[in-house]
């Protein structure tokens, strides 16, 4: 709902994945990244793998069931890219906190997603 949204604003994450779904009415809320770190860090690795999906976390978009499989697959890409970078450890830890919770969502049919 509005309340989930407007929290989110002022939590301090530019980017993050909000859960809107009957079985939870607060909404849910989960940091994928400031807006700093998604343009400098997610976004460089994205254009290097040319990522379509991941890519459009920064503007938004509602996620729809039938591209979780090819999201999750972008997500995966892309941790695998930051492996071994020390810088991108924290980063890597959201990505994977994004994928697990996009993976738990697909159990629940009325959930709703938007990343941005």
């Amino acid at each position: 709902g509005l309340g989930l949204l407007n929290r989110v604003r002022y939590s301090g994450m530019s980017v993050c994945l909000l859960i809107d779904s009957p079985r939870d009415p607060e909404g849910r809320s989960v940091p994928v990244a400031t807006e700093e770190v998604f343009t400098s860090i997610w976004q460089p690795a994205c254009r290097e793998l040319g990522l379509k999906w991941v890519p459009l976390f920064q503007t938004g978009l509602a996620i729809e069931r039938r591209d979780l499989p090819e999201i999750l697959s972008e997500l995966g890409l892309l941790s695998a890219r930051l492996a071994g970078r020390p810088e991108a450890g924290h980063v890597r830890s959201r990505m994977d906190l994004l994928a697990e919770e996009l993976r738990q969502s697909q159990s629940d049919p009325e959930a709703r997603l938007w990343i941005g």
